[in-house]
C-alpha cells in the first residue's frame, strides 16, 4: 500500500530515510561525510517540515505495517538544464534493501507518475549520482533522459550528479 506520508509519519521517515540513504552509499562515502548528510536531511524535525510543506508530496510504501520504500516530489523551481514543460521533481526514491527487487521501486515510480499527472504536471526530473549505476539502469527503463549535471553535496564532499527528466 502506498500513502502520503501524515505528520504523525516523520519519525518513521526519518528513520527509513537514513537507513536506505546509508545502505545505498555507505560503501562509496566516508563515515564523517554520511553522518553529516543524514544529521542534515533526516532529522524527524526536518522530515515534519518536509510533511507539512504544500509544495512537497511525500508518499510511504507499506507492507503491513513496516514502511520498505518511499517517494517525494517537490514543486517549484527546476534545475535550469530541465527542458520540459510544467515540470516536478522527484526528490528522493528509496526502497529498503531487503525490498529490493520484489517491485516496491516500480509502484512507487508509477505512483508518483500517477500524482504528477494529477497535478497537471508534464514531466519529471531528479538528479541521480554519476556512480549509483543501479539507479540510472531503473530511471532509464522509464524513459528518463539525461539533460544536465550538478554538484550534490554529501557531507562535506561534492559530488556529481546526473539530471535527467522525462515527458509525463
Amino acid at each position: 500500500m502506498i500513502r502520503l506520508a501524515v505528520p504523525q509519519d516523520a519519525a518513521t521517515l526519518a528513520a527509513l530515510g537514513k537507513k536506505t540513504f546509508i545502505d545505498a552509499f555507505a560503501a562509496d562515502n566516508t563515515a564523517e561525510n554520511l553522518s553529516l548528510f543524514v544529521e542534515q536531511n533526516y532529522s524527524e524535525v526536518k522530515q515534519a517540515r518536509e510533511i507539512a510543506d504544500p509544495e512537497r508530496r511525500i508518499f510511504i510504501a507499506w507492507e503491513n505495517d513496516q514502511a520498505v520504500g518511499y517517494s517525494h516530489l517537490r514543486l517549484g523551481n527546476p534545475d535550469v538544464c530541465i527542458q520540459g514543460l510544467q515540470p516536478i521533481e522527484m526528490v528522493r526514491l528509496y526502497v529498503d534493501r531487503a525490498w529490493h527487487a520484489k517491485g516496491v521501486a516500480h509502484q512507487l515510480m508509477e505512483h508518483a507518475i500517477g500524482v504528477a499527472t494529477e497535478l497537471g504536471r508534464k514531466t519529471l526530473w531528479l538528479g541521480v549520482w554519476e556512480r549509483n549505476l543501479r539507479a540510472q539502469a531503473f530511471y532509464r527503463k522509464w524513459g528518463f533522459r539525461e539533460v544536465g549535471t550538478h554538484v550534490f553535496w554529501v557531507g562535506n564532499d561534492p559530488q556529481r550528479d546526473l539530471i535527467l527528466e522525462k515527458e509525463i
